[in-house]
């Protein structure tokens, strides 16, 4: 793998982020119309949310709840090995 593949992946996992951005508070935005549009019919939302951030090559992992750390440590684990993955093909291409 040459490093033109690599930095092509690299931007096209940024280019399905910020798609997936957009998509999400394209999706809030169509859900709270509905809900205004709605009014008679009183509907509890919760919020979740959970992150990951990276100090090194050490994932720490918040969220609101059990479900959503749970989910954000597998995509954490599953970035750490992607970000290692990269990193030895590009050492041995």
């Amino acid at each position: 793998m040459s490093t033109d593949i690599l930095s092509a992946i690299g931007l096209t996992i940024i280019f399905v982020g910020l798609v997936l951005v957009i998509v999400g508070i394209v999706s809030g935005i169509i859900k709270s119309s509905k809900k205004e549009r709605n009014e008679n019919q009183r509907e509890e939302t919760k919020t979740e949310y959970g992150g990951v951030i990276f100090i090194g090559p050490i994932p720490i992992v918040f969220g609101s709840n059990k479900d959503m750390a749970k989910m954000a440590l597998i995509i954490g684990v599953i970035m750490v090995v992607l970000i290692i993955a990269f990193v030895v093909l590009s050492y041995v291409v």
